[in-house]
């Protein structure tokens, strides 16, 4: 038996002390995070309560260990043990803007990555916005002029040392009604309101992770495509504007209203010479379309 508890006891200590080492490289977040961190110290207590086993009664070797776990839940508590003090947390607000020139083309890419975003139209500018973040991440934003094009890149970047909190990555962007638009967004766990109804937008691209997306579409708007993986998707087409939707559905719930079925596609009952094309692709996901001719319950 005391052979048997030697082994077992540096088994679990030397298993103990590899996962302590591992968990504790980097910088880890809050207080929080200390049990995340340090819970490998109960199996190097057990590693040390076998090996006691061997030489000591079970009851003394029993009192010893639980006497350990106990200063080990004080110390982590009371204690900051190995890590840095954890800076308070900066909240940035940042207005952007371009102010508006003869541009005839504008091609906008979105990295939101986690957040929130409202996309609309009505700037007076090629573009203008807020966007609030906490310093858990960089908002890396370019813009690049050529001819009369122009490019807006918005990019964030996380700093995985630092806790997030509720205003991370909120974005509030409107753009130029009268401005031919490509736009391309990409999210991961976020919320996405896009009103494309005022705006010039001739292509939008979006691909969603795990996200919840609210769109609108336009007259002006001419090809749609939406990526979606276990994301909710929700697209409204006004009454007034003419639709031809495509899906792709693989183990994704559909719901459809104010569309008829037309070969492989749906169409609104307004269709004309010139309708929003709508493309999506979902994988594991919930679609709903909706045309607001539509007067069923």
């Amino acid at each position: 038996m005391k052979h048997i508890d030697v082994i077992v006891g540096s088994m679990l200590f030397l298993f103990g002390f590899f996962l302590l080492t591992w968990t504790t490289r980097g910088i880890p977040l809050h207080l929080w995070d200390k049990l995340n961190i340090y819970w490998p110290v109960i199996i190097i207590i057990f590693g040390i309560y076998f090996l006691l086993c061997s030489i000591l009664n079970q009851k003394v070797s029993a009192l010893i260990a639980v006497f350990l776990v106990c200063s080990f839940g004080v110390f982590i508590y009371v204690y900051n043990p190995l890590l840095i003090p954890t800076p308070a947390i900066k909240e940035f607000k940042e207005y952007i803007s371009e102010g508006y020139e003869d541009i005839s083309h504008l091609e906008v890419d979105l990295d939101m990555d986690v957040g929130k975003a409202n996309i609309y139209g009505g700037s007076k500018d090629i573009y203008d916005g807020l966007i609030l973040h906490s310093d858990a991440l960089k908002v890396d934003k370019k813009f690049f002029k050529w001819d009369n094009k122009a490019r807006l890149i918005i990019k964030t970047t996380w700093n995985k040392s630092i806790k997030r909190v509720k205003k991370d990555n909120i974005w509030s962007l409107h753009f130029n009604n009268t401005i031919p638009i490509l736009l391309d967004l990409k999210t991961n766990l976020s919320s996405v309101s896009m009103d494309l109804t005022s705006l010039k937008v001739s292509t939008a691209k979006i691909d969603a992770e795990v996200s919840l997306v609210n769109l609108t579409v336009g007259k002006r708007n001419s090809d749609v495509v939406i990526n979606c993986n276990l994301s909710s998707i929700n697209i409204v087409v006004p009454k007034d504007v003419s639709a031809v939707v495509s899906i792709d559905k693989a183990l994704s719930d559909v719901k459809i209203k104010g569309f008829t079925m037309t070969g492989n596609s749906y169409t609104t009952l307004n269709l004309t010479d010139n309708p929003v094309q709508i493309r999506i692709r979902g994988n594991l996901s919930k679609i709903s379309l909706t045309h607001n001719n539509y007067s069923g319950s």
